[in-house]
């Protein structure tokens, strides 16, 4: 874990937790151990659905869609021409591009943000940890 990683996962936890405070003194019912666990793990569940889209979106997942209907809706005549004319390696893939220009006009030389990885470790430290307290005390 790099530490720019472990900056965010420092910085998000600490976020989460004042969160998870804020909303369990701010509310209608009394204070229980039973809303906090609640709070924390809805904090823990918008951790992974932000981090997961992170995940998904930088690994590449829109892209090859894009690239699937981009093929799909292209006539055959265009797609046999384009086998014809050009060798495998020569056709437009985002994922087969040869210079360092076209491949990060595709984002495809990007890596995973840090915070995404941070996200991912708060979402699971704070699902875990919800999962412990409520065995705990119910």
């Amino acid at each position: 874990m790099s530490n720019k990683t472990l900056k965010f996962t420092l910085y998000l936890f600490l976020i989460g937790l004042c969160v998870t405070f804020i909303f369990w003194l701010i509310g209608p019912d009394k204070l229980t151990w039973l809303r906090f666990i609640n709070t924390a793990s809805m904090v823990g569940l918008a951790y992974i659905v932000i981090g997961g889209f992170m995940f998904v979106y930088y690994g590449g997942f829109f892209r090859g869609i894009a690239f699937s209907f981009r093929n799909f809706f292209k006539p055959k005549g265009v797609r046999y021409a384009e086998e014809i004319s050009k060798n495998m390696d020569e056709i437009d893939r985002p994922n087969q591009k040869q210079s360092l220009p076209e491949r990060l006009e595709y984002g495809i030389a990007r890596q995973r943000p840090p915070i995404t990885w941070a996200f991912i470790f708060n979402a699971i430290i704070f699902f875990v940890g919800s999962l412990m307290l409520s065995y705990l005390l119910f």
